[in-house]
């Protein structure tokens, strides 16, 4: 029986639901000695807390400096993704830093050293992305932060140690910009930070915790204008620190916490240029820094806080060349140092703040090559150091100021390969670091300055099969899946699956050992892929595939060397591929090919020199291709081409004042009844959305929902059956769903499903919209529960709460919506019991359920790139067991009653019809009522059947 009379004659459903996730391939199964990695160290009491990876997850651990000492405390978050504990800092006995676990993002995070007692201190900002602290700085017994709750942008924050004690210092620029505070520096009991108004730009600020005791310090440069203010430090009751004034450039300053006691210490170098200090460190009572005067070079200076005690300490190499002092380090008053007089190269020297006390403490690696010395811990009279030699690579070294007295510890990777120590530091009479022997990867190590007395503390992690491939660029032709993976030999490189189960690597596009060969820009082109690549040998270029090897090979090499012309931005268009490319001399243009090196041609050189007009976001409207620009002279514009030299063109200047589109992004661009819709801007009605026919004429803003400057902003345009789905804010009731068919009087705002503000905020800009059977699926925050998935069919009471997946305030943060047949679509959510994972919908609150939980427990497998192709949805995710690879689930539809009334309607038989016919979820491209009479007549029945057979 053939598809279609099998589906006539009766047959039942195949299903609303998809199939259950499998592994397509595990790519990278590489065995490789793994390594944890410790970092973050932190002292309390005799012990040092430290983070550590083991089997891709970042933990939090703590040591006493014995093997049985060292255990485990808990697991936070997923290693190399952003999720690891970092911003250790003891309050007390109290570890605070900032963690990760689940769908609470980033947040402020408390340990008493128990598992039982680790764990969110406050959600200042709930949802998976988190408030993101940074800077923890302690102060006069509290904590400063910088953290972002979601309201206030990034602001200043303080704890001491309690859920109640955590609070928002100030919003010192009001609303939701935020002032950004940074360099947290503590200044006794109070806190002196960099933080920038629209005001003052960036400036001093003082705290004491409290809102009445937060103030701007002095406005250096006025006039909004910022003085930069850099490298503050703590010494003898003052600040020190770099800033720019507006005159005589970045120049030495000191502050004791005032207007009037904030002063220039010295213009060290005249001019607007400045001496431009660096490396600012406390030693006793004064600061050493570097700085040049534009005489002597980068060389090393000090101030007691005095113009006159502000001076050149030596002038190490004679002229203006500099010895660029570094790694600077209070050493028992004196100050240890790195730098180069070109006869040693950059060695370990000594300062008592005078020219003769200025010495060269050893030439480490003999000559002028560089044993470059580098982070020093003190230890009982010593500082112990990391420095190369060509002999034993970089290894751990110890000096007590002399010649004699410094030597290397140990050559803990023996031979001339280097150990790498790092992250040194002290906790009572022992250095703690890691460093890698060569055998148990990067381990944590601890010595007491001596041969005998350095040790492997733990190996944490052990040899370990877990690797991933990392797969990234999904892109469909045909039944195929093109993507490129690592496999831990060759480098990141082409690979393709097919539905039968096949999953290859096409080809080593750059065979020199696992190289990376950069493929980016992955865009089907018919039955082939063109795609950027760097083989290694003509630099990134254009390439085409069929699929297989020998159909695998650059198409053009428009930049003849190594360097490349660096194609990107491609689309298709008319039988042709439109991308931005730079071939040396006209800069980056628009360039098009036709697959062949003949074919493959600059369309024109809208901005005439080396440096081009840099055209981006091609968009293929019916027979016009449009794209922005930059001419050199009129700014960011809409131009539009027929694929011809003459036929490329300015659209209109639609802002005279100087640009159209300030702010840009596929998400403002759309087809509508044969034009493009985009948002632009005019200059005098704000960002609003436009279309245009590419023609001047044609060229007409739509509607100005705000008027005045500021604009409306449309974002996510999304074209469903005809009618344009997008966000849109009004001035009134904040952004939210809008459509429109094309004019003004048919552009509305569709429900407000955020009475208190933004159904749209800042973090649902990195989420979806997915469309399915006529209908739009959303993430969105309705105030109350967070961000969660919605979906609309343009009304009022079509417009709903699809479920509360995450249950409470927090939010699911949807994404990466994706149709997976019949009337369902998949997507990533995240929720406090599973993590982030793959879950599927078909719009009713029973019909949405998670897939899989990939990664046990409340880990996150973070299932992203997902992809239809063929019968398959693929995606990527970070399983237990196999790390990041590449998965799959079968695509299913319904054929037949589908909604189980007892009959097959016209729409349901039109579905039917793909489905038999192998063309899969056709129903959205077709329009079965064409005249909208709401009965169907055999012309269009035939119609409906004749596309479904045509594929649409």
């Amino acid at each position: 029986m053939s598809g279609l009379l099998w589906l006539l004659g009766g047959a039942a459903a195949l299903g609303q639901t998809v199939g259950e996730p499998f592994l397509v391939a595990d790519i990278n199964t590489q065995l490789v000695v793994v390594s944890s990695d410790p970092r973050e160290f932190v002292a309390i009491g005799d012990s040092v807390y430290f983070v550590a990876s083991d089997d891709a997850v970042s933990i939090l651990w703590r040591s006493d400096g014995s093997e049985s000492g060292t255990e485990m405390i808990a697991p936070i978050g997923l290693a190399g993704r952003g999720d690891e504990p970092v911003y250790l800092t003891a309050l007390g006995d109290v570890l605070l830093f900032v963690g990760s676990s689940g769908s609470t993002g980033r947040e402020l995070w408390s340990s008493d050293g128990t598992t039982s007692g680790t764990g969110p201190l406050l959600d200042i900002n709930p949802g998976p992305v988190g408030s993101a602290p940074s800077q923890l700085t302690l102060a006069g017994g509290q904590v400063f932060f910088a953290a972002d709750d979601g309201q206030s942008g990034v602001e200043l924050w303080s704890t001491d140690g309690t859920a109640a004690g955590t609070r928002l210092v100030g919003d010192l620029a009001q609303g939701s910009d935020g002032a950004f505070p940074e360099l947290l520096t503590a200044f006794g009991d109070d806190v002196l930070f960099v933080a920038g108004t629209v005001a003052t730009g960036d400036e001093v600020w003082r705290s004491d915790g409290t809102e009445q005791g937060t103030h701007l310090v002095r406005d250096i440069a006025a006039a909004g204008q910022s003085s930069a203010p850099s490298g503050l430090v703590s010494a003898a009751g003052r600040v020190f620190f770099s800033a720019d004034d507006g005159v005589r450039g970045p120049e030495i300053w000191v502050t004791d916490g005032t207007d009037a006691g904030t002063r220039l210490l010295k213009d060290i170098r005249r001019g607007a240029s400045g001496s431009d200090p660096l490396s600012l460190v406390a030693v006793g009572e004064r600061v050493f820094f570097s700085a040049d005067d534009g005489v002597s070079g980068e060389e090393l200076w000090v101030t007691d806080g005095t113009t006159f005690g502000t001076r050149l300490v030596a002038d190490i190499v004679a002229g203006s060349d500099g010895s660029v002092p570094l790694v600077l380090s209070d050493f028992q008053g004196v100050l240890l140092f790195t730098a180069n007089d070109d006869a040693h190269g950059r060695e370990l020297w000594r300062s008592d703040g005078t020219a003769g006390g200025t010495m060269l403490v050893r030439d480490i690696r003999a000559g002028p090559e560089s044993s470059r010395p580098f982070s020093f811990a003190r230890l009982a009279g010593r500082s112990v150091f990391a420095a190369q030699t060509e002999t034993a690579g970089t290894e751990l070294w110890v000096t007590d100021g002399t010649p004699a007295g410094t030597s290397m510890v140990a050559d803990i990777f023996a031979g001339s390969a280097s150990s790498s120590p790092a992250g040194l530091r002290t906790v009572g009479g022992e250095v703690f670091f890691r460093a890698d022997d060569g055998v148990s990867g990067s381990e944590l190590w601890a010595t007491d300055g001596s041969p005998a007395g350095t040790r492997q503390v733990r190996n944490l992690a052990a040899e370990d099969p877990v690797s991933s491939s990392f797969p990234s660029g999904l892109t469909r032709v045909g039944n195929l899946l093109y993507f490129v993976a690592d496999d831990g030999l060759s480098g990141a490189e082409l690979w393709v699956s097919d539905a039968g189960g096949t999953t290859r690597q096409l080809l080593d596009l750059n065979p020199d050992g696992s190289a990376f060969s950069g493929v980016v820009s992955l865009v089907a082109f018919g039955d082939r892929l063109v795609f950027a690549a760097d083989d290694g040998a003509i630099g990134r270029e254009v390439w085409i595939t069929d699929g297989s090897v020998v159909g695998t090979h650059p198409v053009a090499d428009i930049r003849p060397g190594p360097r490349g012309s660096n194609p990107a931005n491609f689309a298709v268009h008319q039988g042709r591929v439109y991308f931005r490319a730079d071939d040396g001399q006209t800069g980056s243009e628009m360039w098009s090919t036709d697959g062949s090196a003949a074919g493959t041609r600059l369309l024109r050189d809208l901005h005439p020199g080396p440096i081009g007009s840099f055209p981006d976001f091609p968009a293929s409207v019916g027979d016009q291709l449009f794209f922005i620009a930059d001419d050199g002279e009129i700014g960011l514009e809409l131009y539009v081409s027929d694929g011809s030299r003459d036929g490329t063109r300015l659209v209109v200047d639609i802002n005279p004042r100087g640009g159209a589109f300030p702010v840009t992004g596929f998400l403002f661009f759309a087809e509508l009844d044969g034009d493009l819709v985009f948002g632009a801007e005019d200059g005098v009605s704000g960002n609003e959305l436009w279309r245009s026919d590419g023609t001047a004429a044609g060229t007409r803003r739509v509607r100005d929902i705000l008027p005045g400057a500021p604009g409306s902003t449309p974002r996510f345009l999304r074209n469903v059956d005809g009618i344009l789905y997008y966000t849109a804010d009004d001035g009134v009731h904040g952004r939210e769903l809008w459509i429109s068919d094309g004019t003004a009087s048919g552009s509305r705002r569709v429900a407000e499903i955020n009475p208190l503000g933004d159904a749209f905020g800042f973090f649902t800009f990195f989420f979806s919209f997915g469309t399915v059977d006529r209908t739009l699926f959303f993430a969105a925050d309705d105030g109350e529960l967070g961000i969660e998935l919605w979906r609309s069919d343009g009304t009022v009471p079509g417009t709903v709460l699809v479920g509360d997946l995450n249950a409470g305030p927090s939010g699911s943060f949807p994404a990466f919506l994706t149709p997976s047949g019949g009337n369902t679509v998949v997507f990533q959510a995240c929720s406090a019991d599973l993590g982030c994972e793959l879950w599927q919908s078909d719009g009713t609150s029973a019909g949405t359920r998670v897939l899989a939980d990939l990664a046990a427990g409340d880990f996150s497998s973070s299932p992203s790139n997902l992809v239809s192709a063929g019968p398959l949805v693929y995606f990527t995710a970070d399983a237990d067991g196999v790390g990041t690879e590449l998965w799959a689930i079968e695509r299913r539809f319904c054929a037949g009653d589908c909604d189980g009334d007892g009959r097959v309607s016209i729409a349901e038989l039109v579905r039917g019809v793909g489905v038999a016919l192998g063309r899969g979820n056709l129903e959205r491209c077709l329009d079965v009522d064409g005249d909208g009479s709401g009965a169907v007549a055999i012309n269009e029945l035939v119609r409906a059947v004749r596309n479904a057979l045509d594929g649409c």
